[in-house]
């Protein structure tokens, strides 16, 4: 069985919440729910968009 099996066996495999990022990653959190492949990219991006916008609208 080829290697890159063996690391995703028992963890899923899912894309990146960022609609702009067309990465896959293995999710090995213990709750199974991450969202982004990567959190100082992707998941930063969205975090501070979302912060954006909900101060933007309470001015």
């Amino acid at each position: 069985m080829p290697n890159y099996l063996l690391l995703i066996r028992g963890n899923t495999l899912n894309p990146c919440s960022n609609e702009k990022c067309v990465l896959l990653f293995v999710d090995t959190s213990r709750a199974k729910k991450r969202r982004w492949c990567c959190m100082e990219r992707c998941g930063n991006r969205a975090k501070a968009a979302n912060f954006y916008h909900a101060n933007k609208a309470s001015d």
